[in-house]
């Protein structure tokens, strides 16, 4: 169904790419045609893994989810020169308030100035990606689901299509309320 998928994403102004859990899923991706590759948290660590998705050089989404620094300078080691981005996350699902820890955008954006900062949003409520783009993240994601009740591991913790545009307007308006500065 990937092509289906990606014809619906087209047909609808989405940008259609998925997280690979080994090379031969991402073989099926680079068939099906995407324009990056997303590298999920529970895979930062695995440097083969990154150098073998690195030498197909489509840029990458590093998920940061359980890494620590050491583990993220290892990571960009591994994908460089391959254009990539970080994504600050918190892998916990949902996310307590608590434990978001989105003052981790401003030192990745402190550390790596030229390197886009994005934010895995897996907290309820548009609040996280409001503040996480005040901080600057520039890359945005959250789980989703057409019903909440749906039996699955993620449905109970996404956001339905209400919430997520809420999360989106949220978002939104905290760049317009960031202005110029001028």
């Amino acid at each position: 169904a990937w092509y289906e998928i990606k014809a619906e994403c087209e047909r609808n102004k989405v940008i259609f790419f998925a997280t690979p859990q080994n090379e031969s899923d991402l073989s099926i991706l680079l068939k099906v045609g995407v324009p990056c590759v997303k590298v999920g948290s529970d895979d930062l660590a695995n440097l083969a893994l990154l150098k073998a998705y690195a030498s197909h050089g489509l840029p990458m989404i590093l998920s940061t989810g359980m890494a620590d620094f050491a583990d993220i300078v290892r990571a960009i080691g591994a994908v460089k020169p391959t254009p990539f981005a970080l994504c600050v996350c918190t892998s916990e699902y949902p996310c307590p308030p608590e434990h978001a820890n989105l003052a981790r955008i401003t030192e990745l954006r402190a550390l790596y100035p030229d390197t886009p900062i994005g934010f895995s949003d897996h907290t309820e409520g548009p609040e996280a990606g409001a503040t996480a783009a005040a901080l600057g993240a520039s890359y945005f994601e959250k789980h989703f689901t057409l019903d909440t009740l749906l039996p699955g591991p993620d449905h109970g913790f996404s956001a339905n299509p209400i919430e997520l545009w809420c999360w989106a307007d949220g978002i939104r308006l905290a760049y317009t309320m960031l202005g110029t500065g001028a």
